[in-house]
C-alpha cells in the first residue's frame, strides 16, 4: 500500500468546511502528510450537491482543485457490486455512495481517510485512516 497517496472521503471535506480553525482539521494534516490526495468522483458529486449557495459552491470548487479525481468506471463498479453483495449477505449494509467510495479505494490500492469509521469498518479489505 502506497503511503504517500490517500483517498479522501466526503466527511473529511465537510469537517474542513465546518471548522473555523482549518489548521486543526484532518484535511490540514493530510495535506501536510501525503504527497497526493485523491477523491472519488462520487465524493466530488456529494460535495457539489451539498453546496447550497454560490459562495459555498465557489469554496467547494476551489477545495476540489487540491485533489486528483478518480472516475468510477467498470472495475470500480464490479468491486462495488461485490462489496454490496457481501454487506447485504451479512446484514451490514451501508449507503451506496460509501460502497462506491470504498470500491474506488480498494481498486486503486489507496488507504481511505474518513471520519465515518462506523460504516467503512464493515469492509475488511479497506485500509482506513485516521
Amino acid at each position: 500500500m502506497a503511503t504517500d497517496r490517500i483517498l479522501v472521503d466526503t466527511s473529511i471535506a465537510i469537517e474542513f468546511f465546518r471548522k473555523k480553525k482549518k489548521d486543526e482539521t484532518v484535511l490540514h494534516g493530510l495535506l501536510t502528510g501525503y504527497s497526493v490526495l485523491y477523491v472519488s468522483v462520487i465524493t466530488y458529486f456529494e460535495l457539489l450537491c451539498g453546496a447550497k449557495s454560490q459562495a459555498l459552491l465557489d469554496d467547494t470548487t476551489q477545495l476540489l482543485e487540491l485533489f486528483e479525481i478518480i472516475d468510477f468506471r467498470e472495475p470500480e463498479a464490479k468491486n462495488a457490486a461485490s462489496l454490496f453483495q457481501d454487506l447485504k449477505q451479512r446484514n451490514a449494509m451501508i449507503g451506496l455512495a460509501d460502497i462506491f467510495i470504498a470500491a474506488t479505494a480498494i481498486e486503486h490500492d489507496l488507504p481511505l481517510a474518513t471520519l465515518n469509521r462506523a460504516h467503512f469498518e464493515r469492509i475488511s479489505s479497506l485500509h482506513i485512516i485516521p
